[in-house]
């Protein structure tokens, strides 16, 4: 991925900069490739009923786009099965340097300055595109935003905006219906995904490898496998299966001295249905540490289930980040191969119920290498695999 200097091109043609200078606050911009109606909203089925479009200065005396400072708990599901682009946007907003080249804080909902125009930026097949939207969102007849928002804050704008600048991207609201949390943070940093079955990995192995990645400012989501018959199955312990969650922190605990390990995850859904195992929030083994490790460490959830735990790495040049360092003796060189998906040759799938026997068909790369010693070839297979560790649980 490249750093934020590089170019962002312009989707749709549609160039922010010249739209800026066209539009102003008693000429609000109108986007015409992404209009306020129903076919924006589904493309397959008609909208929720009474659901109508309005500017954030109608549902709210006080729009702001960001409220403080940007943070993993801005963001609340809404009417739409995209629980894996919000997980994916709430871990972005722990990487101040990957979020402020997504979502530029070059806009406002004051005047003068204010237009009706917002842009957001997306890595699509390779690069970078500036995608506009104007702040037109679907509102049900009570004036609650129908998808994104913020409840705790509810006159903070930036992520339903995000969200729909991603729905414009993938044709409608219903495109972002059902997806792999991977796919976005990929398409919000330009990383590389790697992706686990915890029934399938040495614990202890597993969970250095979470530490290492957050180490490196490697994102990671989890979700549990879907049920065949319920898409998003809620489980007596409080976990939901087919449904994504953020992976927000590692940490290892002396508790009398036993070593415990845990994994802090979020709900997209925020606190409507939470963990209540061990470890949650009201669980009396909080009291068997120091009052000041549990203020700094937050509200903990094990990770229990049948988790799938996805990392997307930051790759070498992924913004230019400094956490990101060869072994002594290398240096870092990444290669662009483009390609293309073509129906019954190179398009053989992708996520949880793939068809094996056409997976292979994929775009594969394939590298000749010579006078590569060992190292350098595993350091070249840790940019490209996909691994599935097999061990007793």
């Amino acid at each position: 991925m490249s750093s934020p200097s590089t170019q962002a091109y312009p989707y749709k043609n549609q160039v922010y900069e010249a739209l800026r200078h066209q539009f102003n606050s008693n000429n609000l911009f109108n986007d015409s490739e992404f209009p306020p109606t129903d076919r924006s909203i589904y493309y397959t089925q008609a909208p929720p009923r009474g659901v109508t479009w309005r500017r954030p200065h109608q549902i709210c005396p006080d729009p702001q786009f960001i409220v403080g400072d940007a943070s993993r708990f801005d963001l609340d599901q809404g009417y739409l099965g995209n629980c894996w682009f919000i997980a994916a946007v709430s871990m972005i907003t722990q990487r101040p340097l990957i979020f402020n080249f997504v979502v530029p804080d070059d806009q406002t909902f004051d005047k003068p300055g204010y237009n009706g125009l917002f842009h957001f930026r997306f890595w699509q097949f390779g690069k970078w595109y500036d995608v506009v939207v104007d702040d037109f969102l679907p509102v049900f007849p009570d004036g609650r935003l129908v998808y994104c928002s913020n409840k705790t804050e509810p006159n903070e704008f930036w992520s339903c905006l995000l969200e729909k600048a991603y729905a414009k991207l993938s044709w409608s609201y219903e495109g972002l219906d059902a997806g792999q949390t991977t796919d976005a943070l990929i398409d919000m940093t330009g990383g590389i995904e790697e992706t686990y079955n915890l029934k399938e990995v040495n614990k202890q192995a597993f969970f250095d490898v979470l530490g290492n990645g957050l180490a490196h400012d490697a994102m990671m989501g989890c979700s549990i496998n879907a049920d065949p018959s319920v898409r998003e199955a809620k489980l007596a312990n409080g976990l939901v299966r087919g449904h994504a969650y953020a992976m927000t922190a590692v940490v290892t605990l002396n508790v009398n001295g036993r070593m415990v390990r845990l994994v802090r995850c979020r709900n997209p859904w925020g606190n409507e249905v939470e963990w209540n195992g061990a470890w949650s929030d009201g669980d009396a083994v909080w009291n068997s540490i120091p009052m000041a490790d549990r203020q700094n460490l937050g509200q903990f959830a094990k990770a229990d289930g049948e988790f799938w735990v996805q990392i997307c790495n930051i790759s070498p040049d992924t913004l230019k980040s400094a956490r990101v360092e060869a072994p002594q003796g290398f240096k870092w060189n990444c290669i662009q191969f483009d390609g293309e998906w073509v129906n019954g040759r190179s398009a053989g799938g992708c996520g949880q119920g793939y068809d094996k026997a056409r997976y292979w068909t994929n775009n594969i790369l394939i590298m000749s290498l010579f006078e590569m010693t060992f190292c350098e070839f595993y350091s070249v297979l840790s940019l490209f695999h996909q691994e599935e560790i097999t061990l007793n649980k």
